[in-house]
């Protein structure tokens, strides 16, 4: 019995070190956790912070061409953001310059090609950010670091456009917002006597794949034609009265289910 009695006591007494030993890995993990986990939410905010310079010094580029005013925009845009509520990690960095911010100005978007002319494109970029870290240290990871890119520029050239809906607009080529008057509303059914650029009985309306009648253009509105076409396919008109299939149609693109 006393035997017995005394493996059970050595059994008992095991558990504890292992217990412990248990108890440090898990909390080694919980830390590690906790600290990736704030690694990931700086790097969120240090690529927020960039993607709206980068948008800030493009705008201003394409408005003057100017490599200088449009990084001196994109620094402000960045140091407003760096300011804000929450990114006080990335605002010391900058204060103490182990952040720093890069523009780089571009000819082509694919490849970038730094200092190429004329520029069009910006590439705003942080190599290397520092990131706090509270646990870790204490299990020997100390070198938690983010970067981040943004490119911002004017939009490629479309080659094929999808997911069309079944209208048009008729616009003089060139001008600004072609096709569309910034801020007006813009009819498409012409009223009865009125003469209509694309030909009588036309409502500019067209059709997609050789569909025709009330229902392609409803289902076509609704989001049913899904091929693409070419910028410089030709496109045929749908005449005929087609209003109320084409509400209808776009209604529901827009989640109001009300008839057909």
């Amino acid at each position: 019995m006393n035997s017995v009695n005394g493996a059970q006591a050595f059994q008992r007494g095991a558990i504890l070190p292992m217990v412990a030993i248990s108890l440090i890995a898990i909390l080694g993990m919980a830390a590690l956790a906790l600290d990736m986990s704030n690694a990931h939410l700086e790097k969120t905010r240090l690529q927020n912070a960039l993607d709206a310079a980068a948008l800030s010094a493009a705008k201003v580029l394409d408005q003057t061409g100017n490599t200088a005013l449009a990084e001196s925009a994109g620094h402000t845009t960045f140091a407003a953001n760096l300011a804000a509520p929450g990114n006080a990690g990335l605002g010391a960095a900058a204060s103490d310059g182990s952040l720093t911010l890069v523009f780089e100005f571009s000819a082509t978007l694919n490849p970038f090609v730094s200092a190429t002319s004329p520029p069009q494109y910006v590439r705003a970029s942080v190599a290397s950010y520092d990131v706090a870290e509270w646990f870790t240290p204490v299990f020997g990871f100390d070198d938690l670091t983010a970067a981040g890119t943004a490119v911002a520029g004017p939009s490629t050239t479309l080659e094929d456009v999808c997911d069309v809906v079944p209208m048009m607009a008729c616009g003089t080529p060139d001008e600004d917002n072609y096709g569309y008057s910034r801020g007006e509303v813009e009819q498409l059914k012409i009223g009865s006597g009125t003469t209509s650029e694309v030909g009588a009985g036309n409502y500019y309306l067209i059709r997609l794949d050789g569909s025709q009648g009330g229902d392609d253009v409803r289902d076509a509105a609704a989001g049913k034609y899904d091929a693409c076409l070419a910028t410089d396919d030709d496109i045929e008109t749908e005449p005929g009265n087609t209003v109320g299939p084409f509400v209808q149609g776009i209604n529901t693109r827009l989640g109001i289910y009300k008839g057909g």
